[in-house]
């Protein structure tokens, strides 16, 4: 068994990954994504979606 696996690794677009995230922040869903499917730019998206969703905005209260 020969081990010839080979990773390629694509440039993201910044611009798409950061609205993603923001969105993700916010709660929107995946079908919000603004790309077209099987762009470059709507994996970005995605990408930056799932680590807004790690990172919720969340509501803050004043304590008085």
């Amino acid at each position: 068994m020969s081990d010839d696996t080979t990773i390629i690794w694509l440039p993201l677009d910044d611009k798409a990954r950061q609205e993603g995230y923001r969105a993700g922040r916010r709660g929107v869903t995946g079908a919000a994504n603004p790309y077209p499917i099987g762009n470059p730019g709507a994996h970005a998206w995605l990408l930056g979606l799932a680590d807004g969703r790690a990172r919720p905005l969340r509501p803050v209260t004043m304590d008085g």
